[in-house]
Formats: structure tokens, C-alpha cells, sequence
């Protein structure tokens, strides 16, 4: 059995969660009113004041390669793209002529991220009419810390950790990242696992980045889109929670959704 399948995905809230950011991005064919248009931008934006009343706009510049050596980089402004955030500015709507994504760095379940990730799609496609989609994407990042005295081994399944559970007596590894990209039964996963060194005077994190995605064009219909991409949590939910320990688990204080 593959570690992954290794234990049932429990249906919890996690009250001292590692998580550090959840994005879902959703790509589309280019509408250039996105980008141009301010007055198609203050519809959406109308529809989303209730939940996102802040908005600002934010240019991307992108550096063009010469041909020639002898001639200077050339930077230009590629696209203007548009944030709208709640109050706190913990979540994040970014709308551009080709996507739009919702991101937070204050997750708590996925009901409550589907809930405001709808209206956001709706809002968009309906006032830009879009009629098609080229990429879905969904991405969770957690940063695991361990204790004092706390060895890897504790936290995160020994199957991800191989010999760096116990590299041996007098050493010690910084960092190790391990990419993984996958096919499964639901999408695309990029898998991304590892020990990151330690910087600033904080100690090493263990990663586990869990992108699921799929290039496959689709309708624009948002009810369609979100059960998809409720298809998407479930397999980023059986990677991380196969991928720490029962242990580990409980570091992060798991709760009941009714509790």
C-alpha cells in the first residue's frame, strides 16, 4: 500500500494549522477588457464589496532577452492586474486579463474556502463572459516546525523522510527538497517535500507543497468548476494528512468541523 492511502483523511479543522497559504487559480482564454477596461473591473469589483472592499491596481513588468549582446535589456509593462482584498487583507482575489485566483493565509476548512471561492468565479466570468477555461489549479503550502528535542521522524511519515529520519551519529542534514509530479485518478499533482535550511536565526521547516492542477479545457461554468476542484482538495487533503504522522497531527490541534 502506498504511504499515501496509508490512513483515512480525517474531516477536521486545524486550530494551530502549518499552513502557510491556499491559492486556487483558474486560467482562461485572454480578455484584454480585463486589463484595459476599469469600468468592467468596478462590476466585479460591485458584485464582491461585501466580502472584498478594498481594491488596488499593481503593473507586471517582464524583461525582454535581445537578440544581440551588445543591446540592453529592454523592460516593459506587460499587464496590469487587480487585487481586491477583505478588511484584514488575509484573502485575496487577483484578476488579470487571463486568470483570476483567490488566496488566504487564514484557511480554515475547505466549506468555508469553496463558499467565497463561487462568487468570485461567478463574478468574473459572468461580467467578462467568458466562456471557457485552459487551467485549474489548486495549491496548498504548509511549513512544519518541530520542537525542541523533536526529531522529523515524530512528525512526518517515515516513507517521505528515508534515510534522513537518521543520517547518522555527528551529522546533521540543512536541507533536502524532493519534486514530485504525479497523474491521479482526480488531476495533475505537483508534489513538493523536504527539509528547508535554516535562515534568519529561525530554525529548518519541513515543506509540504501539494500543487493539484489540470491543463484540460472546460467550460466556464462555475457550480461544474467548484465540484472539480472539490475533487482537487480531497487528493491535496490524503497527501498531507498521509504525510504527517498521527503524532504529528496532533501538534496541530485537530478538531471535529462541530466541535
Amino acid at each position: 500500500m502506498s504511504w499515501i492511502d496509508k490512513r483515512p483523511v480525517p474531516d477536521v479543522i486545524l486550530d494551530e494549522p502549518p499552513l502557510t497559504e491556499v491559492i486556487c487559480q483558474v486560467r482562461f482564454p485572454t480578455v484584454l477588457r480585463l486589463q484595459h477596461d476599469p469600468a468592467l473591473i468596478a462590476k466585479i469589483q460591485d458584485r464582491l464589496r461585501g466580502i472584498y472592499p478594498n481594491v488596488e491596481a499593481g503593473a507586471v513588468f517582464q524583461i525582454g532577452i535581445p537578440s544581440e549582446l551588445q543591446q540592453a535589456p529592454q523592460i516593459a509593462v506587460a499587464r496590469t492586474t487587480w487585487q481586491v482584498t477583505d478588511p484584514n487583507r488575509k484573502w485575496a482575489v487577483a484578476i488579470a486579463s487571463d486568470f483570476v485566483a483567490l488566496s488566504t493565509s487564514d484557511y480554515d476548512h475547505w466549506d468555508d474556502f469553496a463558499r467565497r471561492l463561487e462568487p468570485v468565479i461567478a463574478a468574473v466570468f459572468e461580467e467578462a463572459v467568458i466562456g471557457s477555461v485552459s487551467r485549474i489549479g489548486l495549491r496548498y503550502t504548509n511549513m512544519i516546525s518541530a520542537a525542541s528535542g523533536q526529531s522529523w521522524s515524530n512528525l512526518i511519515e517515515p516513507a517521505l523522510l528515508c534515510w534522513l529520519a537518521d543520517p547518522g551519529e555527528g551529522r546533521q542534514v540543512d536541507s533536502a527538497l524532493q519534486e514530485v509530479r504525479l497523474t491521479t485518478p482526480a488531476c495533475r499533482v505537483g508534489f513538493r517535500h523536504g527539509i528547508l535550511p535554516p535562515s534568519d536565526g529561525i530554525a529548518s521547516k519541513y515543506l509540504i507543497d501539494t500543487d493539484c492542477y489540470t491543463d484540460e479545457a472546460a467550460d466556464a461554468i462555475p457550480s461544474a468548476l467548484l465540484s472539480l476542484i472539490a475533487t482537487f482538495n480531497d487528493t491535496a487533503n490524503r497527501f498531507f494528512f498521509n504525510a504527517v504522522t498521527p503524532e504529528g497531527l496532533d501538534t496541530f490541534k485537530p478538531r471535529s468541523k462541530g466541535g
